[in-house]
């Protein structure tokens, strides 16, 4: 089990609801390409060196 501060679960929490936000706005696009969807993700999903 983790043991978070209060401050940890509400970065995490937001981290989450805006991915969630970045899926229902790729399903609402539908005019964009898989391909600028992708690179929207990797950049978004994944932790970047700075993390």
């Amino acid at each position: 089990m983790l043991d978070l501060s209060k401050e940890e679960i509400e970065a995490l929490n937001n981290y989450f609801y805006a991915n969630r936000l970045m899926v229902d706005c790729e399903k609402a696009a539908v005019r964009r390409s898989q391909e600028i969807w992708h690179g929207i993700e990797t950049r978004m999903l994944l932790p970047t060196e700075n993390s």
